[in-house]
């Protein structure tokens, strides 16, 4: 049995192209990264709108200020153009679009429907009580043994009920029942998910938060559809789940063959396509590709340089959302300005290139909290809350908690050199980040290299 968590996005996969459905679990060496403006921007809307939510988990009373959520918006839009942050992975290439064709379209976009949300009272009001904001759990199911994820962009709650909601952009309206549990995977899958999540509550329902895009003409337009799926909506998608999961396993893994793809779709060509360059459906079709090997796919030669780690970093103990390490990170990352996350998450970038990465967000690679994750980044937030988000800094830490001057090479990034650590390097590059920026350690420039002492030794 694989241990791919199962989650919404890899059953819609599957329903529009079964061979998109298989490279989604494998992830092919050949596969490119792509980000696109359009998706950015509602990436960027999905931020905004956490950093005011996540304010009402601590203080229900606090109420939206427009100018920080923009200005949270816009910061995020520039990490997605580098990172994908719905699964956390460095992007090769950044589209622009008619709708969004440069930074400043973008801004002005995310200006205009956070206002709107704001402005409009679109946003939920002081009777809903949040729970949680941009949940992203994993549990195993104990009667398939299977994983699933449980995630929302807002999990909130009024009286007896449970709302979970995702935060949707479109360019145009819904059609009408779109949100109907026979129509799409997610409400049900996420439903019964948060009924083993949150068993007090009588009714658990899903809700689609639709705001569309404005246009030349048209001012920003927004839409709730809130649905409500039955138990038996809730089994159909997780019977369908797991027998996509043992049809994977059964034909890909256990037969070495490739499941069929959907070529009569009207999502199979390049624009919609993360596969298209690589699946023998796609590219391969418009011309003699010398990258087509019978079935198969050989790898396309890259000469992008990517810094690579020589082993898979040490993770130590996994660790529970409600860790008091991952809440107390969870804070000081939320409390830094606007400059100083920037920092952090180019740090994180670098890590990620070198397959190293830490984060408060999973990623592919390391999709849960473990203790190298949360030790490197809360050091790394401790040096930026205190100003000293400087890579040089970062680099004479990592090499005094791990002796090695690997740390120091300039052909290694700060963010890499830390992420490198395993999860005893990374509980010292913590305490030693404290004790700098607490004034316990200083820089020692006399040697060959700079050094940390103790002050007044």
């Amino acid at each position: 049995m694989t241990d791919h968590a199962i989650t919404q996005s890899m059953l819609g996969n599957a329903d529009t192209c079964l061979r998109g459905f298989q490279y989604g679990l494998q992830r092919p060496a050949w596969v490119k990264q792509v980000g696109g403006a359009d998706r950015a921007v509602g990436t960027a809307f999905h931020a905004a709108l956490a950093s005011y939510y996540e304010q009402r988990i601590d203080n229900p009373s606090a109420l939206p200020d427009v100018a920080k959520m923009i200005a949270e918006g816009c910061r995020i839009f520039e990490v997605s153009t580098t990172i994908d942050l719905y699964d956390n992975t460095p992007i090769d290439q950044f589209k622009w679009s008619d709708r969004v064709p440069d930074i400043a379209a973008a801004f002005e976009l995310i200006e205009r429907m956070v206002t709107s949300y704001i402005n409009e009272d679109w946003w939920l009001g002081l009777e809903h009580t949040i729970l949680a904001v941009e949940i992203n759990e994993h549990f195993t199911d104990p009667q398939s043994g299977r994983t699933f994820k449980l995630g929302a962009d807002l999990v909130s709650s009024i009286g007896t009920t449970i709302r979970l909601t995702d935060h949707k952009t479109a360019g145009k309206a819904w059609p009408q029942g779109k949100e109907s549990p026979r129509k799409q995977n997610q409400s049900a899958l996420y439903t019964w998910a948060a009924r083993r999540r949150w068993p007090e509550f009588a009714t658990v329902e899903f809700a689609f938060d639709i705001i569309m895009f404005p246009g030349a003409r048209t001012p920003v337009r927004f839409e709730r559809r809130i649905t409500t799926p039955t138990p038996a909506h809730e089994q159909a998608v997780v019977g369908k789940a797991l027998d996509l999961m043992n049809l994977y396993e059964t034909i890909v893994v256990g037969q070495g063959r490739d499941l069929p793809a959907n070529p009569a779709s009207t999502l199979c060509n390049p624009k919609w396509c993360d596969y298209w360059d690589g699946c023998p459906h796609g590219a391969a079709l418009d011309h003699d590709s010398p990258l087509v090997i019978g079935y198969r796919l050989a790898p396309p030669i890259t000469d992008r340089a990517i810094t690579t780690v020589a082993a898979t970093p040490d993770e130590g103990e996994e660790l529970g959302g409600d860790h008091p390490s991952v809440v107390e990170l969870r804070k000081a990352y939320g409390a830094l300005g606007a400059r100083q996350k920037a920092w952090v998450d180019m740090k994180r970038t670098e890590a990620l290139h070198a397959h190293a990465d830490f984060h408060l967000l999973p990623s592919k690679d390391c999709p849960r909290y473990t203790e190298r994750r949360i030790a490197t980044m809360s050091g790394v937030v401790a040096l930026a809350a205190a100003e000293a988000d400087d890579d040089d800094t970062v680099r004479t830490i990592v090499r005094f908690v791990s002796l090695d001057d690997a740390a120091e090479w300039p052909t290694v990034p700060a963010g890499a050199a830390c992420g490198m650590l395993g999860a005893e390097e990374a509980i010292l590059f913590r305490a030693t980040c404290r004790a700098f920026v607490g004034g316990m350690l200083a820089f020692d420039f006399s040697g060959e290299h700079p050094a940390l002492v103790e002050v007044g030794a």
